[in-house]
This record gives structure tokens, sequence and C-alpha cells, in this order.
């Protein structure tokens, strides 16, 4: 069931619905003659509801246009419509198809899906798009006018269309179907940038294109780039690689920062088209952008080559921003401006002839706004270099191709060549004798004339000092540095070569010997607090002036002989310099200790004389073994006990180099052995009952045998403690005489023997 609202005059609709939105769903509205109907709210439309209008009709909405609708929604083309809010947005599931819109507002449209003006079907009624100072933001959609005119969208001052968004988020593309009529020939796209500036772009349709189904269009989205450093310009455009100039050099610095994206579709033949494409002067002014404006010029990309197409196209109006360019009907792709500064032209010229002297490369290429940032020389005997005035030597004579290749800041290179004849030449050459701090260094030329003969050798040591001639010369460095020397030499024929030599003045080292004069036997150590001066120590020698030598960092040694003598130590560092010191050792002569001892057989509580018979020495010590001490020259001493010392003797000298001899002393024992002559065993007196040795030394291997008158044997014992009581087989001896024998070992392992007679008395 259809449901048909006819209006023949003007009826003002607004909606009671919440957030004041007018919902068309399913059926058709239809007015005619004029009538108009004004929503203050959103309208919204769903299934397959359709606007008709009967002769002309208005539609006036002052919010946002939905159309959920399964149709274009306006069944005819006479139908006028006018969005006059502050904030539009065009949405929905299904595009719309506006015969006629006018954007009467000065506020913000924004299309949320693609949006046609200009008729429904066929060549439509010549629908129009009119912007007030509005600003359509198509946000990656596309904007389809359907008509022919070239005065199918018209603007006031400010309005105009966005289409700012590149090639990662979506193009935003004005799609003008031109088809094939003959309107124009200007088709004006009011194109403005984020900052709302005109950057109007025009298709002037030079000659109309075959279009037999009605269905030709030319389309385009343009979006500017990031100011950023190398490389510059991104993102690119879909299908673009690279920003390269035509020398194939990064070239991003030079272009405008902004891609117009042009397309057509449905042409048997391409209309005749010249483009005028309008930017603003951010797009070429960046702080990373290198762009001189009267050198912009117009580049396409070629998708089959996969690089730009260069030389430049068309013109810059440098007033009104534009670059036009007529590109006939290769006008689709994808353009951008680009600075391409004339690059400079190689040239060179070459002074000198002989081998192996300086034959000087002068690079004569002149650069302008487009500098030379890069040189390439090729000698023709495998030399290169990349600097601007070369000299160079060749090993041979000869002819030689040379070339110079340079490149410009743009990438862009050119090549110039020269051949050279190389005359024959002679070769410097020269030795140094010395290269240390301080030293003369000598110079000999042992240059090779190569024809004829050495004419003239020139030296130069120091360019504040007169030159030297001859094949000889020298010239004395006090400082440590890397001087330059230069030897010049001619031939007979007038070429020339040069030798120039740095030597390493090198720093010489510090020898610095430490030691002390000593003792004769003594060890002395022999240390250094040399310095390298420079580089390391690698090498020391001693000479101590006594035979001895050492090549240690240290040394210890004992003078053997006292003296003076004379002492050599040099060092030498890694850069092959030497020191040396040389000074006197003074080894004071050691006492001999020496004495003799009186009597040869000394005996305990005897006294013994102890004679100095050291040699050098002014003061003695001595040590005689038993806790006494003696500080005379010649001491005597007695020892309390017999035994075995050790004496020792320190003589000593002025110096203090003292000697010591120890000798061992056997002390004899005095005799001290007592018998009696009478005892009186058995008596009540407990005195001299007991018959025996008396002795306060310690003996050994004792034996006691007692005798009576008739010889008989009465008594033996070993012990020296035991003593004889009087008694024989248990009883009392009577009074009487007795012989007595005792043999025993003194302390100084002596065999003693005693033998007399004892009284025992009662």
């Amino acid at each position: 069931m259809k449901y048909r609202v006819l209006f023949f005059g003007l009826l003002l609709l607004q909606s009671e619905l919440s957030a004041q939105t007018l919902v068309h769903n399913r059926g058709f509205i239809r007015i005619t003659n004029g009538a108009h109907i004004i929503v203050n709210g959103d309208y919204l439309t769903k299934n397959n509801a359709q606007f008709r209008t009967g002769n002309i009709g208005f539609l006036k909405l002052k919010g946002n246009w939905i159309n959920n609708s399964t149709t274009a929604y306006f069944h005819d083309n006479t139908t006028k419509v006018d969005l006059s809010a502050a904030l539009i947005e065009i949405r929905g599931n299904t595009p719309t198809n506006f015969p006629s819109l006018t954007l009467s507002g000065n506020g913000k449209i924004a299309l949320f899906t693609n949006m046609v003006v200009g008729g429904t079907r066929g060549n439509g009624p010549m629908g129009q798009l009119r912007i007030n100072q509005g600003i359509i933001d198509l946000q990656g959609r596309n904007l389809i006018i359907n008509n022919p005119q070239s005065n199918a969208i018209t603007t006031n001052t400010g309005g105009g269309i966005k289409s700012e968004s590149n090639s990662s988020l979506g193009y935003g593309q004005i799609q003008w179907n031109i088809r094939n009529g003959s309107g124009g020939p200007v088709f004006n796209l009011p194109l403005l940038n984020a900052a709302n500036q005109d950057i109007s772009s025009q298709f002037i349709v030079n000659n109309v294109g075959s279009d037999p189904n009605d269905s030709g269009y030319i389309s385009l989205a343009t979006y500017p780039t990031a100011d950023l450093p190398v490389p510059n310009n991104r993102p690119l455009p879909l299908g673009v690689f690279n920003t390269d100039n035509e020398c194939d050099g990064e070239n991003s610095m030079r272009l405008a920062n902004r891609y117009w994206i042009i397309n057509q579709a449905n042409y048997t033949t391409r209309p005749d088209i010249t483009l005028n494409l309008g930017y603003s002067e951010t797009d070429i002014k960046g702080v990373n952008d290198a762009i001189s404006e009267k050198f912009l010029g117009g580049i396409q990309w070629n998708a089959s080559l996969n690089k730009w197409q260069y030389p430049l196209k068309g013109q810059i109006d440098v007033a009104a921003n534009k670059l036009i360019y007529r590109a006939k009907q290769n006008f689709d792709g994808i353009w951008t401006l680009s600075d391409t500064t004339p690059y400079p032209r190689a040239q060179f010229s070459v002074v000198g002839y002989c081998q192996r002297d300086s034959i000087v490369f002068s690079d004569n290429s002149i650069d302008g706004v487009d500098k030379i940032i890069q040189r390439q020389w090729n000698f023709g005997d495998g030399g290169v270099n990349n600097g601007r005035n070369i000299i160079h030597y060749y090993k041979d004579a000869g002819s030689f191709d040379t070339r110079l290749i340079i490149r410009s800041q743009s990438g862009c290179q050119d090549t110039a060549e020269k051949r050279i004849f190389v005359q024959t030449a002679p070769t410097a050459n020269f030795t140094l004798t010395d290269t240390c701090e301080n030293v003369w260094v000598q110079t000999k030329s042992t240059s090779w004339p190569g024809s004829g003969f050495i004419e003239n050798s020139i030296w130069n040591f120091d360019s504040n000092n007169p030159n030297q001639y001859g094949p000889n010369a020298r010239y004395f460095y006090g400082a440590v540095g890397l001087p330059e020397i230069r030897l010049i030499v001619y031939n007979s024929k007038g070429c020339k070569d040069t030798m120039i030599r740095y030597p390493f003045i090198a720093p010489k080292p510090t020898a610095f010997a430490q030691y002390m004069d000593d003792c004769q036997g003594s060890p002395i150590k022999f240390t250094n607090g040399s310095s390298a001066g420079g580089g390391s120590l690698i090498s020391h020698y001693w000479d101590f002036g006594n035979g001895m030598r050492s090549n240690d960092v240290k040394e210890t040694i004992s003078y053997q002989e006292f003296g003076t003598f004379n002492v050599v130590y040099s060092v030498e560092n890694s850069y092959g310099c030497k020191d040396t010191v040389r000074d006197d050792i003074e080894i004071y002569p050691r006492a001999v200790a020496n004495f003799s001892i009186s009597p040869d057989d000394p005996k305990m509580l005897k006294p013994i004389l102890f004679t100095n018979t050291s040699l050098y020495a002014n003061n003695w010590e001595w040590d005689f073994g038993d806790s006494y001490f003696e500080l005379s020259e010649n001491p005597v001493h007695e020892y309390g006990n017999h035994g075995r010392y050790e004496i020792r003797m320190v003589a000593n000298t002025t110096y203090n180099c003292a000697d010591t001899i120890t000798k061992w002393l056997d002390v004899k024992s005095t005799p001290l052995y007592w018998f009696s002559n009478s005892f009186t065993p058995g008596t009540t007196e407990g005195k001299n009952d007991y018959f025996g040795i008396e002795t306060p030394l310690r003996i050994h291997e004792y034996q006691l045998q007692i005798y009576n008158r008739w010889g008989q044997e009465i008594y033996v014992n070993n012990d020296p403690n035991v003593k004889w009581d009087g008694t024989y087989a248990g009883a009392l001896c009577p009074m009487g005489q007795y012989i007595y024998h005792a043999t025993f070992k003194s302390p100084e392992n002596e065999m003693m023997s005693y033998k007399g007679t004892v009284l025992l008395l009662r």
C-alpha cells in the first residue's frame, strides 16, 4: 500500500519527535508547484521512502540529513534542497542524489557517506551545488557533481570544499561528471586547505572528449603532507614509492608539501585538459623545504617506471599560487610540484706534466642554487679522490684519461673528461739518521733522476728558516714534534719530485739512578726513578764499574773490593731514544774480624786473654758465650765453669762496616778431686763415716777399689755418689791402713787415676 501526501502550497513541518527528527518510513512525499517543506530538526529516511516533486518543490532542512532508505530518496530532478544549519552531518546507509543543493549556512558540512548533486538519472535538470560561506569536509568520501556544466558549483567568499585526507585514511574526492557536454571550458573546484586557505583548482576543457554512454567523469583528490626532515612528503600516495628527482636522487626537500590525485573514466576519447592546480604558501615554505618558487613545475608519477616524470611541466603563477599546464589527454594520475633548480655542469683544468710531481686538478664547475655536494675524480691510473682542487702524483709516465663526476644537492650529476700526458720525472727519496729530541737530524738524499741526472736538491726543514741545498743536510729540532721535512729534486729534464716526511721527533727518556754508598761486601740496591718521556721504557743497562753489568730494571750487587767505582746507567724508550747518567759510588772497607786466645789450654777460674787481630776496625764488641760482654779491644775474661763456649767478636769501622767472627773455646776444668786420709765408720758422731771421692765436678766411668794390707780387694763401687762405709761382708773392718785405687773420666773425658791409703779409725 502506497502512502501519498500532496502539497500545492507552502507547508511548514515541525517534528514533535524527540531530538526533533523527522522520520520518513516507506511511501513517498509529493509536493508540486513550488511548495515548501521546512524541517527544523534532523531528517531521517528509512526503508524505500521517496520524495517526489511535481514541477518544482523546495525542501529546507535545519538539521542533519540521514538517508537509511534503500533508494537515493529523491525521485525527481526538480526538487531544490537547502541545508542551513551551522553544523551538518550527511549520514546514512545509502548515498543521496540531491537534484540541486544549496548550503545556505556558514558552518561545516561533514560527509559520512558519499553524496551526489545534480540529478538522479540521465543528464538531469542540470542541478547545482551552491555553497554560501560554509565548508564541505569530504572526510575521505566522494562528492559527485552530476552536471556537465562548468557553473554546476558556485560559492560565496570563504566557502569551499576540503579534500585533505591522505592515502592512509582514504582520499576525499570530487568527481565531476563532465560527460561529453559542450559546456565549460573552466570547471572550478573551490578547494580549501586545513587552514581554510583557498587552493582552488580548475579543469580547463580545451576539447570535449568522446563519451557515448553519457558517463564520462574527471575526479580530483588532494592532501597536504607534514613538513618533516628528509624523507619529507610522507605519506606517499597509493602506488608511489619514492620522491626521487630526474637524477634518481632524494628530492623530498624540493617537493611541495601536497599531492593531487586526478582520475578519469568512461571516455572512449579523453578530453583535452589544461590543469590549473592551486597551492598555499604553507605547501612550499616549510622549515624543511628548500624550494625556490620560480623554479617550480609540475611532475607526474609514471606508474610503469615507478618514477616521477621529468622535466617539469607547466608554468608557475607566483602571484596566484597556481600551476598552469596543458596536459592535453595525459592529465590523469598523481601530481605534485617540484623545484628543479638548474644543476651545475662539470669542468676542470690541469696544471703540471711531470711524473711523480704535483699535478694540480682544479674543479672549475660552477654551481648556483643547486650546490655541488659531491665530487669524484678518476685520474686514469687507479687513483681517485673526492676533493675540490686536488694534487695528484702519477707513478708512471704516459697518457691518462682523467674524469671528474660532480653530484648536486638535488642528486643530479655531470661528467667532464680530459686526456693528459705525463712526462718521466725523478723520484725523490731520503733517509733520516736520528729522530730524537735535542739531536741533530741528519738527512741524505737517495733520489733517482728518472731521466738525465739530478740537477738540484732543495731541503726545507722549517718555513721560518732558509732552504738548504745539496744531497745531504742536517737540522736541529730542539723539541718534540712532527715537523715536516720536504725534499724537492729536479732532474735535467725540468721535472721534479717531492718527498715529504713527518718524522716523529721523539721525546728522550730521563735516566735517573738511585743507590747509596755502602760497605764492601754488602748487598747494594740499585733502583731507578727514570721516566720514559714518551712511549714506555723498553731497556735498561747498568755498568757497576767493577766488571759487573745488568739489563734489569733494578739490581742488587755486592762489591768485593773497596774504593771508588764509576756507575753508568742507560735507558731506552719505545721510540728508540736513549739517556745515560754516570756517577761514582764509594765502597767503604769492611773490617776483617779476628782475635787470638791465650793460654792455649785455658781453664776455668783462670784469666784468659782475648787479643784483637782485626783489620780496619776501630771498635769492637765481644760476646763470651756465658752472658758476659765486653767493648774493649783486648779483654781478659774468666769462666766460672768448664765447658765449650762460642766466642763472638764484631769488629766495626767508622762507616759501620762491621764484620763478625765466631770461635769455639773449650775451657777445661781445674782438677778439684779429694780423698780423705782417714775416716771413722761406725761411730756415734755421724761424721766422717764414709770414704770416697769428693768433687764439685761431674765425672763419669767412675770406679773405686779398696784393698787390705794383704792385697785382698774388699770393696768395689762405680757410683761416685756412693761411698765405702768401712765394712766387708757385712762386718766392720778392723782399724788400720787400707789401699784405694780410683779411676774416672773428667768432664773433658780425660781418664784420671788416684791411688793412696786411708786410715780406718774407731
